[in-house]
């Protein structure tokens, strides 16, 4: 008996490296075979992690640049109204200076003052309407309406203008004698 079991023990012993061998190889293949699945895995979701960036990316790019043409038009507006707002200012102060000194007649250099505000006004308002930042009344005025506020200015320059000396006789009307007809024919 002993021998037999002998025998037994070692044909047991016989197999097992060979047994062992294949059981070596099935749980090498079956490591690998996971590792595989892993890897593509983890190559499939940093491939859709990829994707999904750059599709935010797109999206930030298009809002931040719909964000700077807004403040380019903010910015364009508010420019407008500061160089309008400094054409009034300065149209102001003649019209100071023209209460505290009275005198029959604007001096040609003041002619040409209120004809080029005027001209930086119009162009202001007109680019402020095809903008679509025109507020209106009383926020945004117009070239009649300012020179409505300014009533010895506007007196003198509309004597200046009928004033047959004045430095443009001869010529066509000076650029200002539309506006005052429009204005007055707003009223």
């Amino acid at each position: 008996m002993l021998s037999g079991n002998w025998r037994a023990a070692n044909l047991r012993f016989a197999q097992t490296p060979t047994v062992l061998a294949c059981e070596a190889s099935t749980t090498m293949s079956t490591t690998l075979i996971l590792f595989t699945i892993f890897f593509l895995a983890a190559l499939l979701g940093a491939g859709i992690f990829y994707y999904l960036t750059l599709q935010n990316l797109a999206h930030m790019r298009r809002e931040v640049e719909k964000l700077q043409i807004q403040a380019r038009a903010e910015r364009a507006s508010s420019m407008l109204r500061a160089e309008r707002s400094r054409c009034q200012q300065e149209l102001q102060a003649l019209e100071t200076d023209l209460g505290a000194n009275p005198r029959d007649a604007l001096t040609p250099q003041e002619l040409t003052l209120v004809d080029n505000h005027r001209a930086s006004v119009k162009q202001c308002v007109d680019a402020l309407k095809q903008a679509g930042e025109w507020m209106g009344l009383p926020f945004d005025l117009e070239w009649v309406d300012m020179l409505q506020r300014l009533p010895r200015l506007q007196a003198l320059y509309r004597a200046s203008l009928d004033n047959p000396s004045a430095p443009w006789a001869g010529d066509t009307a000076p650029p200002m004698a539309e506006a005052l007809n429009l204005g007055s024919q707003r009223n």
